[in-house]
């Protein structure tokens, strides 16, 4: 079985089944994305997006830049 997400990653030719079962090959296509990749996904833009580029004086000040970072 090849799981995807639905992404490009499995769309070629080659991979396509027609539903008959013949070959031993079935294509499972989730419904929805892994949590646990959504999470990393987060992470990622936030650490790129906003800590990095920004220099904190204090902690009221880097609460109030996340609230303007998440609100844009």
């Amino acid at each position: 079985m090849i799981a995807s997400d639905n992404g490009s990653e499995f769309t070629s030719n080659a991979t396509a089944v027609d539903g008959s079962g013949q070959g031993g090959l079935a294509l499972h296509r989730a419904g929805q994305a892994d949590p646990e990749c959504l999470h990393r996904k987060l992470n990622g833009r936030l650490r790129d997006e906003f800590l990095n580029e920004t220099l904190f004086s204090s902690l009221t000040h880097a609460r109030s830049a996340l609230s303007n970072w998440r609100s844009d």
